[in-house]
């Protein structure tokens, strides 16, 4: 591997994780996009395509939900489909380094979100001064951590790995060679556990059975039970009552509601919702992406540097939400903020004529009390004041609205102003806490938990194929929906103002969510039945006649050492075990197992 085909495939590495945190979550780091894109630099896409669905089915269960930190899908992809391509591994064998790569790559993304507390804190500062540059600044110094972070490691393992893997594959033969091949392909055991426990319900499990049986018995392959599965999904959802999420309202209701935010503003917001998980860190995790969102909102809401301030820091604290599902909240947060500078404006507004008022009536050295109005009732003369008495007095200057003020000096219209600033701040401040984390819940559901999987496991069979439009049969589907639904989401917040949450139809979401993981289960269980491939090669001799152990168990069930080994590894899931214990105990055991001749891969 030459150096600058090092440093391109680092980059590609460090960019793909840095995509999640500036461009929005595009799933450009999985490893089913990432392997073929390694094969295709190194000039073998077959092997990419390999490598990658291998170490897509292992990860598949795996996502980065709030503050976790799961294994690192670029470094481990393209370390693994490199070391592949020149130490002419197989996909099997490629597992066993691209994991632990993958495993130990975590670390780095755990480096890049505790130095971006770093560059929040700075952003802090900036936000005092309510200078924006610099808040933008730290956005961008916290995505080039978090980039060289995965980078840098990459570059280092491509440079000093390599002679080391090919002079280790030379040297492993026989039953370790066997062995190896076992332990990789028996993880993919694991992504499936994760994600049965995270889509299977007892009422919704046999679906699962459902799709497997499907796949082992009739050879329907993954995508045939995809689309039956959704097919039933369908029927299933609008049998209990259709699929439309919002109910009621509508015409003049919506309108009284809508926001009124230009649509130049609607869609900058938009376009920056997908920084949203920049510079992401372990104490306030999206918080300065949230602010970089509205920032231009905010900076033509408050040209007042001091109340700008207030705005840039009241948005830096905590917040992590749903990295596709921003847009209600940004919405809302929108409207509030333009009546929140409204109160602000009308206050300043009211001050600066009364302070006027007062200027002019010093000036001509008597107060209001002090005119007299004629019986005639004409307008009042004031009283002509001595000659050393016309220089006009200093006005009392303006107590601060953080200071207190004597009772029986107080304003009530200053203290009802003030409060009602108060209210609005916690208004604001409520919004973005109460409803981050349901969005978040209906997010990682709906897509970490079920359209992302279910995808990547299709492209992945497709890419166990040999076919090169696997990659895109992932990505173009899944960042559809992404954006519609990121688009939608906001329009719809926009235009509901907040009635949205009033007129979203719980029970449709639910049908939803159980449709989808009627879909998911039955493209898990069809890959459980097709691409893990794990059989027996004991046989005994019966007279003259051999007797295959494998045939014995086909004819009671096709693919059972498969599916015990995924029910296994779901059941120690569900009992709350470690999935990296998981994940070891089933490399330790395919390894040892397949070193002693029980199990074969490939079956």
């Amino acid at each position: 591997m030459s150096l600058t085909q090092a440093l391109l495939l680092a980059f590609i590495a460090g960019f793909a994780y840095f995509s999640r945190r500036f461009m929005g979550d595009l799933y450009l780091e999985r490893a089913i996009v990432l392997g073929p894109l390694t094969g295709l630099v190194l000039g073998d896409l077959p092997t990419g395509l390999a490598v990658g669905a291998a170490l897509e089915l292992i990860f598949i269960g795996a996502a980065d939900v709030g503050g976790s930190v799961p294994p690192n899908l670029p470094i481990g992809a393209v370390l693994g489909t490199a070391f592949a391509i020149n130490a002419d591994l197989s996909p099997e064998q490629a597992m066993v380094i691209a994991v632990p790569a993958a495993l130990l790559g975590a670390f780095g993304e755990l480096i890049a979100k505790a130095v971006s507390t770093v560059f929040v804190t700075a952003a802090e500062r900036y936000a005092d001064r309510g200078s924006t540059r610099g808040i933008a600044a730290m956005v961008h110094l916290g995505n080039l951590v978090h980039f060289l972070c995965v980078a840098v490691p990459a570059f280092v393992g491509l440079r000093l790995g390599n002679e080391a893997v090919r002079h280790l594959s030379d040297a492993i033969d026989g039953p370790l060679q066997n062995g190896l091949m076992v332990a990789g392909a028996v993880l993919p055991a694991l992504g499936f556990a994760l994600l049965l426990s995270t889509l299977s319900t007892r009422p919704l499990m046999p679906f699962f059975f459902i799709g497997f049986l499907l796949a082992a018995y009739t050879g329907f392959g993954v995508l045939g039970v995809a689309a039956l599965g959704f097919m039933i999904a369908a029927v299933w959802v609008f049998q209990k009552g259709g699929a439309s999420l919002l109910h009621g309202g509508g015409g003049d209701a919506d309108s009284a509601d809508s926001i009124s935010i230009p649509r130049r503003e609607r869609v900058r917001i938009f376009w920056r919702s997908f920084a949203i998980q920049s510079a992401f860190s372990f104490d306030r995790m999206q918080a300065i992406g949230f602010t970089w969102t509205l920032i231009p909102w905010l900076r033509r809401l408050y040209p007042d540097r001091e109340q700008r301030a207030q705005a840039l820091r009241r948005h830096l604290t905590f917040f992590n939400g749903h990295a596709w599902l921003p847009g209600p909240i940004l919405a809302l947060v929108s409207d509030l903020e333009m009546q929140h500078s409204r109160i602000g404006a009308a206050d300043t507004a009211g001050t600066a004529g009364a302070a006027g008022a007062h200027t002019a009536d010093a000036a001509e050295g008597t107060g209001p009390a002090e005119r007299r109005t004629p019986a005639s009732g004409g307008p009042a003369e004031p009283d002509r004041p001595a000659a050393e008495d016309t220089a006009p007095a200093a006005p009392e200057p303006r107590p601060r609205p953080d200071t207190a003020v004597p009772a029986d000096d107080a304003d009530p219209e200053v203290d009802a102003a003030e409060e009602q600033r108060r209210d609005s701040v916690k208004t604001i401040q409520g919004v973005k806490g109460s409803l981050m984390g349901p969005l978040a819940g209906i997010g990682d559901s709906a897509f970490h938990g079920t359209l992302r999987p279910l995808l990547s496991g299709i492209s992945a069979s497709l890419a166990l194929q040999g076919n090169m439009l696997a990659p895109l049969v992932f990505l173009i589907p899944v960042n559809l929906v992404h954006v519609a639904i990121r688009w939608i989401s906001l329009s719809y917040g926009f235009r509901l103002g907040r009635r949205l949450f009033e007129r979203l139809d719980q029970s449709a979401i639910k049908r939803l969510m159980e449709g989808a993981s009627i879909a998911g289960l039955m493209g898990v269980g069809a890959l459980v039945g097709t691409w893990l491939a794990i059989d027996t090669p004991l046989q005994y001799t019966q007279g003259e006649q051999v007797i295959k152990l494998q045939d014995m168990l086909d004819d009671v069930l096709p693919k059972m050492i498969p599916l015990v080994v995924t029910m296994a590894a779901y059941w120690a899931i569900r009992r709350r075990m470690n999935s990296m214990i998981v994940l070891l105990v089933l490399a330790v055991a395919g390894f040892g197992l397949g070193a002693l001749g029980v199990l074969h891969a490939g079956g």
